[in-house]
């Protein structure tokens, strides 16, 4: 099944330093959404609310448990699948699952210029 675009709009809530076009797509499966050309994500909206790129947390660098470093994780990222390429969730975020029927917005690069179905 070929991943349905909904929209290419700028946002109305934006501000005018955000003001750039998200592509939308609609959430079909859980594990992943496929989001076809996508290289790079600049921003990205779940239902019209932002989920950051990542989180900071610290791990214990040794069985003391007194030493700790700073790491970041990613709460998404894009794989290549088997319809090209895809969007996953952390398990940090959701427990790696997206929310059936909802819509993600992406503002990023897209390898070819992606227009919007009606």
């Amino acid at each position: 099944m070929e991943p349905q675009v909904i929209n290419t709009f700028p946002l109305p809530a934006q501000t005018s330093d955000q003001k750039a076009n998200y592509v939308q797509f609609k959430v079909e499966r859980s594990d992943s959404v496929d989001v076809p050309g996508c290289t790079a994500i600049e921003s990205l909206l779940l239902n019209g609310v932002e989920i950051p790129a990542f989180i900071d947390e610290k791990v214990p660098t040794d069985l003391t448990l007194r030493n700790f470093q700073p790491v970041r994780i990613p709460l998404y990222e894009i794989q290549d699948g088997p319809n090209g390429p895809m969007l996953v969730r952390s398990s940090k975020s959701n427990d790696g699952r997206w929310q059936v029927g909802s819509i993600v917005s992406i503002k990023g690069t897209f390898e070819t210029p992606v227009t919007a179905k009606k």
